[in-house]
């Protein structure tokens, strides 16, 4: 198209050719190095309630033991003999530990071996439930997840070295908030040695906690809707404009949902008067 070449490289000018660039963490878990003036760290989103119904085992996290989290995410989870088989492994022999187990959407059936007495499986969790509940999050180090634990001020064990997973988990050990296995494949020796150190040593709790309190410095909302309003010449009254015509389109199409809904009720009825059971 006659534009010629990109002055830097491709991943580099996503960044840096862009008017704003949000990152969803907050400036401690990134490397000392030039950030272009484009990047806002601006935290990390809220979460959404009522993903996920509670499971039937939830007044079991009453405080009495220590909760260690463990997930694979929903990406790198095809196989759960990578690090939930071995978390569970690890730990099925320390009764002051409930080790909670979310599947990311997986069913809790593809887990191999079977469960220990002191784990508790569901498919998904609330997040918003569990975290304030964790003492420690096992995970293979996706960015989401990881700062979301961040933000409640958990300390991690990570282990993962797929996607970005390699980048992030190196931040976990350099920022101070966990350990780093550097593995995609831990042993069940070294989790539990990783998780009895983040437990018992209160310099990664305490260094998770200042990371929660920058989270809590930072309205994430409010940072994004000023970031907007400086690169872009709409008014405080476009944006508001533009919000409430976002919100008529979103109930439009609850309403054609609903529609599509009730009109598929009503072929499901006549189908089942016809044939006596569901199409």
């Amino acid at each position: 198209m006659g534009v010629g070449p990109v002055s830097m490289t491709l991943f580099d000018s996503v960044v840096e050719l862009a008017d704003a660039y949000l990152q969803l963490t907050v400036s401690s878990f990134e490397f000392p190095r030039d950030v272009p003036p484009s990047v806002h760290f601006i935290g990390a989103l809220p979460i959404i309630p009522n993903q996920a119904p509670l499971p039937s085992w939830a007044h079991e996290l009453d405080g009495s033991r220590k909760v260690v989290l463990v997930t694979q995410g929903t990406v790198a989870n095809h196989d759960f003999g990578l690090l939930i088989a071995p978390t569970l492994a690890a730990l099925a022999n320390e009764p002051d530990l409930l080790v909670v187990v979310t599947a990311g959407g997986r069913p809790i059936d593809a887990i191999p071996d079977p469960i220990p007495s002191n784990a508790r499986v569901a498919s998904y969790l609330p997040f918003e439930w569990v975290l304030p509940k964790v003492d420690v999050f096992v995970t293979n180090g996706g960015y989401g997840s990881v700062n979301q634990a961040m933000s409640f001020g958990i300390p991690l064990v990570t282990a993962g070295l797929t996607e970005d997973k390699a980048d992030v988990n190196t931040r976990v050990a350099w920022s101070g908030v966990g350990i780093d296995l550097a593995t995609n494949k831990p042993t069940p020796q070294a989790l539990r040695e990783a998780i009895r150190t983040v437990l018992d040593k209160p310099n990664y709790r305490s260094r998770a906690s200042l990371m929660a309190d920058e989270f809590d410095g930072i309205d994430t909302r409010s940072e994004i809707l000023g970031i907007i309003s400086q690169v872009s010449p709409i008014s405080d009254d476009g944006l508001r404009q533009g919000e409430a015509a976002a919100n008529k389109t979103l109930r439009r199409k609850r309403v054609v949902h609903a529609t599509l809904l009730a009109e598929a009720a009503r072929s499901f009825d006549y189908h089942s008067a016809v044939s006596q059971k569901p199409p």
